[in-house]
């Protein structure tokens, strides 16, 4: 979060001619744009979503959190093969746990989840937010690790 008003600088240029040619072409709505920039500092726009993008409710989440409880920092996986290993319902239940003995301080969103083999793993798109990176990785690592090998 503190880095935000920087980060809007440095990519608003690039963002601005996207939102202009996507409103010429009659386009409305929301757009992803991604921009990448070098260790220079020179930009280079790569991609144009003009759909909502999977990030944009973690960034909505980390936003109202920081609003509610002055949260500076958030973490989300998504895509991939990113799983809980357990149920979905054991999943509610650690998360609803979690946030309740750490009501404040940090909180984890389930912003979706799918449990394709009852009870052995839930894949999920999960955000941890709260104050501290390393601590919002820790426990983002326990809640959402990627695909295990099969031999484990």
């Amino acid at each position: 979060m503190k880095d935000q008003i920087k980060l809007k600088r440095m990519q608003l240029p690039f963002v601005e001619e996207v939102v202009q040619y996507c409103k010429s072409l009659g386009f409305w709505g929301f757009c992803g744009v991604d921009v990448l920039f070098d260790s220079m500092g020179c930009g280079y726009l790569v991609d144009i979503n003009p759909r909502v993008t999977g990030s944009c409710p973690a960034l909505c989440a980390l936003k109202i959190l920081s609003k509610k409880h002055n949260y500076q920092v958030g973490l989300f996986r998504r895509s991939g093969d990113i799983n809980y290993y357990g149920g979905s319902v054991d999943l509610i239940s650690q998360v609803e746990e979690f946030n309740e003995a750490n009501d404040g301080k940090m909180t984890i969103v389930i912003h979706s989840m799918y449990e394709p083999i009852e009870g052995a793993h839930t894949r999920v798109n999960i955000g941890v937010y709260g104050n501290d990176m390393d601590e919002c990785k820790s426990v983002l690592n326990r809640f959402a690790e990627p695909k295990r090998d099969e031999t484990e």
